[in-house]
């Protein structure tokens, strides 16, 4: 049985996050509100697993890729 430290450990903050993946971290923010994985510690401590995210942000691709694109039209000349 992990031990709460040991499990802490696997934890990682946003901006950690972000630059592994080379991103901003308010990109890590809005990814939480749209249901990537993330673990509230404390009152507005958020951490996350980093394996976690990998797999959120390719399920999301993968999604992605299977949905139609919207058609826009263009407005026919006046």
């Amino acid at each position: 049985m992990k031990t709460k430290k040991q499990t802490q450990e696997n934890l990682e903050s946003g901006p950690r996050i972000a630059r592994k993946l080379d991103l901003d971290p308010a990109t890590i923010r809005r990814w939480a509100s749209e249901g990537c994985p993330h673990h509230i510690l404390g009152e507005g401590l958020i951490r996350y697993k980093f394996d976690e995210v990998l797999a959120w942000r390719a399920e999301r691709k993968a999604k992605s890729k299977l949905q139609p694109q919207p058609v826009i039209q263009a407005k026919e000349a006046l």
